[in-house]
């Protein structure tokens, strides 16, 4: 493959890739927290299997 044919090639797989998030709307994996409430840090989301209330 020639540079500019690896160029090309990368570039429709980023704006492929770009499109798809943009059409499929994917639900986050994870999450950056910034706030105090809990520590600064990235999170992992998982679906919750059951809901608990608190007070």
């Amino acid at each position: 493959m020639t540079g500019r044919l690896m160029m090309l090639a990368a570039t429709i797989g980023v704006a492929a890739a770009l499109v798809a998030t943009i059409v499929l709307e994917p639900l986050p994996l994870y999450i950056w927290n910034a706030s105090a409430s809990v520590p600064i840090g990235l999170y992992h989301l998982r679906p919750a299997e059951r809901f608990y209330v608190t007070e």
